[in-house]
């Protein structure tokens, strides 16, 4: 929830549209959709996906890359 809240800070540039998967630090995984309008986190069980590389599409303007990246790992 703190990651998605931090993409409306203007350091990340515009952010318009970012969704993913990823792994929490206690074993989870999360599926997250965000707008600058609307956020939502589901969990996915864990018998629907083997673990894998974390997944993060970001769509946007003027977008630190690497601010980008350092928040999400």
């Amino acid at each position: 929830e703190g990651i998605l809240k931090e993409l409306k800070e203007e350091r990340y540039g515009q952010v318009l549209r970012a969704k993913g998967i990823l792994d929490t630090l206690d074993g989870r995984s999360l599926h997250f959709n965000y707008t600058p309008f609307a956020r939502s986190i589901e969990e996915i069980v864990s018998s629907k996906r083997e673990k894998k590389d974390t997944i993060i599409i970001v769509i946007g303007c003027r977008l630190n890359e690497t601010a980008i990246r350092k928040l999400f790992l």
